[in-house]
């Protein structure tokens, strides 16, 4: 950069001949698409689980075209909000929420059309609002002449969401009204909101004040783990993280222990909304805690009918490292596995490595069942990876209801490991190991028996809704 600075004064003073023409400036940014590219196609054909099994001609067809994709827009990049639009679609054209691009720089300001919708039981509604011609409860139903639900449908794909869910629909009725300056897509002019065709007048608005605005219509994100109330003789489980650091797993602890004396209350809540998963010991060992351990292993085995599939060995040499955490253990998984890892070839000649599955006994008389509690489990589409893992062992425990919304979704692929780009500006995740034959398919989310319309960050509300369908 100082060398073409020179060259420009040099060239402002003198009337050389070299000076008539100069050469056109490079562009980093498009350079840190083509090299990081590179970088992410090779990484994903040798570490994705799906690129080498099964592989073949279809991963081929989908990572070509993803590339192709890509290298068609390089033009297109001009600074950072290209260079991560381009990297960030690329990455989603796999929709495996696990395989994705994370960046070390966001922007800092967004330009935004002065107020935020939310999706709220299928509708898009304005939540907040600094325009005089928009009010807050109003309904956009159409934007740009075309319907809001097939906007978000047609986005959805260039920020990297998966169509057709309830979780993007979440996702895109923020990001459909923020513009952070992606030359992918093309912010709405005129919405129909409340009846009425609105002009959108789009503003810049600095990160750090969106985020003060948005505060108040976030989705549930803590990592807190208790036991509460609940109406009258009711509990409360708030489970929002699996993979607890030290504190939520001394609270985890004492949740676990306390489970026993929840099997005759009126009713037990388990809310796992926000918990974007972990290992599947710590919701083992509250199942176990509240049903018993005959009657969890009896029904709570979705888990072990997997027959995980890995890239790398997934064998470890020590198995007794120190746990400050004093993690819970799986022992039905642990049996099921205990046979050690046979080696594959696949057909285009790589080695990958099948854990070797002991099946359980199947048949036989269900223990008796020690909980007269109802038992609900709270979802919302913020619930991923193990949370869904949770709910699909709950969900097979007799009488156990999901409510709320849609959880998020995951593929079978699993055990995502972090690759530097060669650019230094982010980092992509390729899942390493497949989990063949589980029982849910791929992008397949866990759908509610009885859904809830409204915030489902407003816990207050949701449970006043819990405790009046507890009493039907």
């Amino acid at each position: 950069m100082l060398r073409s600075l020179a060259a420009a004064l040099l060239c402002a003073a003198v009337a050389a001949p070299a000076c008539a023409h100069p050469a056109p400036a490079a562009n980093p940014w498009r350079a840190m698409v083509e090299q990081d590219l590179t970088y992410a196609q090779a990484t994903l054909d040798k570490e994705y689980i799906y690129a080498v099994y099964p592989g073949g001609n279809d991963w081929r067809a989908l990572m070509d075209k993803a590339v192709g994709e890509a290298r068609a827009d390089e033009d297109k990049v001009v600074n950072a909000a290209g260079y991560q639009a381009v990297m960030r679609r690329f990455a989603g054209r796999f929709e495996d929420p696990h395989l994705r691009v994370s960046f070390k720089f966001q922007p800092s300001s967004y330009d935004w059309p002065r107020f935020l919708v939310r999706h709220r039981g299928g509708r898009y509604v304005v939540v907040d609002s600094e325009t005089p011609a928009v009010s807050v409860g109003a309904e956009v139903t159409a934007c740009d002449g075309v319907p809001i639900e097939d906007a978000i449908e047609q986005t959805a794909p260039i920020e990297g969401f998966i169509p057709n869910l309830e979780s993007t629909e979440d996702s895109m009725a923020r990001l459909l009204f923020l513009d952070a300056q992606s030359p992918l897509r093309h912010r709405p002019k005129s919405c129909s909101i409340g009846g009425k065709d609105v002009e959108l007048v789009w503003s810049p608005v600095a990160a750090d004040r969106l985020a003060v605005i948005e505060a108040p219509y976030a989705s549930l994100r803590d990592h807190k783990v208790s036991i509460s109330d609940f109406g009258t003789g009711g509990a409360w489980v708030r489970l929002g993280v699996f993979a607890p650091d030290q504190d939520a797993a001394a609270a985890y602890h004492r949740v676990i222990a306390v489970m026993p004396t929840l099997r005759d209350k009126r009713v037990v809540v388990f809310d796992v909304r926000g918990n974007g998963g972990g290992p599947y010991d710590w919701f083992i060992a509250v199942l176990r805690g509240l049903y018993g351990p005959e009657y969890a292993a009896h029904y709570a085995q979705a888990r072990t009918e997997i027959v995980p599939v890995f890239t790398h060995d997934p064998s470890y040499g020590d198995d007794h490292k120190a746990d400050p955490l004093g993690t819970p253990h799986d022992t039905e998984l642990e049996a099921t596995y205990a046979k050690g890892v046979k080696v594959i070839t696949t057909a285009a000649g790589v080695k990958v490595y099948q854990l070797q599955r002991t099946p359980r006994p199947s048949g036989g008389p269900a223990p008796a069942n020690l909980v007269h509690a109802k038992v609900y489990v709270l979802t919302d589409t913020g619930c991923a990876s193990a949370c869904i893992a949770f709910v699909d062992e709950l969900l097979r425990i007799p009488g156990t209801v999901q409510i709320g919304t849609d959880t998020f979704v995951d593929r079978r692929s699993g055990s995502p490991m972090p690759f530097a780009l060669p650019s230094g500006a982010g980092s992509i995740s390729s899942p390493t190991m497949v989990r063949d034959g589980r029982e849910r398919g791929e992008d397949v989310p866990r759908r509610p028996s009885i859904r809830y319309d409204s915030d489902m960050a407003d816990t207050a509300a949701l449970k006043r809704w819990v405790e009046q369908i507890s009493v039907r």
